[in-house]
């Protein structure tokens, strides 16, 4: 590789990764003769990267920025001097080689969609990207290697492996690999395609064994290639475990893969707890759980214990569960879910995709489905057959807070729908003695629970609710009653924080507040007496329920003073 314009017989300062550049001079006409492989280089010449294309032919050099940086540094300059990262052009390999923790991790930014750039990261390190763009053809655009690696994503970013056949746009190893995804900011983004038999976050094609993907914010996007899940298993490939615990996730699965978990022919594991998630499959495969079946026993195992979840099944697959003729086993204890069957006859919302056994058991939540959608039929950890109660008359996109219903029933995480609605599943006759009741009526003062039998009374939102399931169960709608008589509200303490006032409450009957927190008022001054119209904007104010009859209503304070008097009443007249 012959390379000129250098000062005749002078020292040439060059960087070469894998080439010894020691003592190297050019001759009387300014040249130098290097002997490369035929590949890609970067060359640092005078400390200006190069970027060289070596064929048997010879060699053309010219200066070289790949768009991409590390810690504001282009990684065409090879690598720093810290040794946190390292660039090879031959393989088109950015290295992330340090940063144990989230205080010292490195952080990867720009724009290179001409496959020049690819992130392996090898080890269980730490690593940020910040509005990174890569687009890659013959690799994974972000491949985790080894480990539990975390990612902390600022900005947007896009990485694509759309034209990377088997490849995933943010690529997952087989076990002991591990990923978590965190977000630095609350407007986090990230997209993730992948290539032909990839997914989008998770697994290339047939990569075997078992790995973890974690998610804790951000908006969060993955688009699977043909055969492939939106986020979990590639082709023919891995059981993948993915838990949401945050975030608003898209997860949208390729031809016969799920949204979220199985690749075709794959199974799917999935927990949420948390966040928003709405998750899609491709043909013939569950929106979350397992791919269609390739001629393999394939499984869709799903927990749901919290945050709004909606699946879409496509073909026999169903919403949440099994892709076709694959056995679907599902368990909600709580949060929104909206399952919804794919377009086959033979589809349903939640459970198996057109096949037999499984299991479906409902002990929390809100389920908007009906039985015959359900299959198998659900049921709860006692074995009792469950009929989906439905309560009208709530504030459509609120959380609800519920009384006199079993205790084992878990109602983290439920929000009424467009209609103000929620679906509980419940079965025919409740056992008294599992129920706590703690509301009382503002009519007779008596005790809202389980009666024997199959009508029974509860509380939501500060109301009373009555609901007859028919015998032997089926589908009931409760009936609204009046609202409960607030006997008791306690200030149990107030605290500034953050530019937040937290105001730790306790109130009888505990739903009560749910339903009529907008009746609180707060004033608040910096001297004494409060005035009367000193009100303090409650438009961004929070409200969460703890245990028992207490509660934590947080507002914030904006501009006004860290120290202030605050008063808390109801309605204008302060009582």
């Amino acid at each position: 590789v012959e390379l000129s314009g250098f000062e005749p017989n002078a020292k040439v300062n060059v960087e070469i990764d894998g080439y010894g550049t020691y003592d190297i001079y050019a001759d009387a006409e300014g040249k130098i003769y290097l002997w490369l492989w035929e590949s890609d280089y970067v060359f640092i010449i005078s400390g200006v990267p190069h970027l060289a294309h070596v064929t048997s032919s010879g060699a053309v050099a010219a200066p070289w920025l790949s768009g991409v940086t590390v810690d504001g540094t282009d990684v065409a300059y090879l690598h720093d001097e810290g040794g946190k990262w390292r660039y090879t052009a031959a393989n088109k390999t950015l290295s992330i080689l340090s940063g144990a923790s989230s205080d010292d991790c490195v952080t990867v930014s720009g724009t290179n969609t001409a496959d020049y750039v690819h992130v392996v990261v090898a080890s269980s390190l730490y690593f940020a990207m910040s509005n990174l763009n890569l687009r890659t053809t013959s690799s994974a655009p972000v491949h985790v290697m080894d480990g539990t690696v975390t990612v902390m994503v600022a900005g947007t970013n896009t990485l694509d492996a759309t034209d990377a056949a088997d490849y995933a746009g943010l690529q997952v190893e087989k076990s002991p690999a591990a990923l978590v995804i965190t977000n630095l900011d609350e407007s986090a983004a990230l997209e993730a395609r992948g290539g032909s038999r990839g997914a989008g976050i998770g697994g290339g094609s047939s990569v075997q064994g078992i790995c973890d993907i974690s998610l804790y914010g951000g908006a969060i996007k993955a688009f699977g290639g043909s055969g492939s899940a939106g986020i979990g298993n590639g082709y023919m490939g891995w059981t993948g475990r993915v838990y949401v615990y945050g975030g608003e996730v898209t997860a949208v699965g390729g031809s016969g893969g799920a949204g979220i978990g199985g690749g075709r022919g794959g199974s799917g594991i999935a927990y949420i707890s948390g966040g928003v998630t709405d998750a899609t499959g491709g043909s013939n495969a569950a929106g979350i759980g397992s791919g269609t079946s390739s001629g393999d026993v394939c499984d869709g195992t799903v927990h749901i214990s919290g945050g709004v979840v909606r699946a879409f099944g496509n073909g026999a697959g169903a919403g949440i569960g099994g892709g076709s003729s694959c056995k679907g086993y599902v368990y909600v204890s709580g949060g929104t879910v909206v399952p919804v069957a794919g377009s086959s006859a033979v589809s349903k919302s939640v459970g198996n995709g057109n096949t037999s056994d499984g299991e479906v058991r409902f002990t929390g939540g809100s389920i908007d489905t009906t039985a015959d959608l359900v299959n198998p039929a659900a049921k709860n950890d006692s074995g009792d057959a469950l009929s989906c109660v439905e309560v009208p008359g709530l504030t459509p996109g609120v959380a609800v807070a519920f009384d006199g219903i079993p205790d084992y029933y878990g109602t983290t995480g439920i929000f009424a729908d467009a209609d103000g609605k929620a679906y509980l599943w419940l079965p025919e006759n409740w056992d008294s003695s599992s129920i706590t009741p703690r509301h009382r009526t503002s009519a007779s003062g008596s005790a809202l629970g389980a009666s024997a039998g199959t009508t029974h009374k509860f509380s939501a939102n500060g109301y009373s609710y009555t609901v007859t399931i028919p015998e032997g169960g089926g589908e009931a709608a409760a009936e609204k009653g009046e609202a409960l008589e607030l006997e008791g509200l306690r200030i149990d303490g107030f605290a500034v924080e953050d530019g937040w006032l937290v105001i730790n409450l306790t109130a009888n009957p505990a739903t009560w507040l749910q339903g009529f927190a907008d009746r609180l008022v707060i004033r608040c001054s910096e001297t004494l007496p409060i005035p009367k119209d000193a009100l303090l904007d409650l438009s961004g104010s929070e409200l969460r329920l703890e245990d028992g009859n207490r509660a934590v209503f947080t507002v914030p304070l904006d501009t006004k003073a860290q120290s202030m008097f605050f008063s808390v009443g109801l309605d204008e007249n302060g009582k």
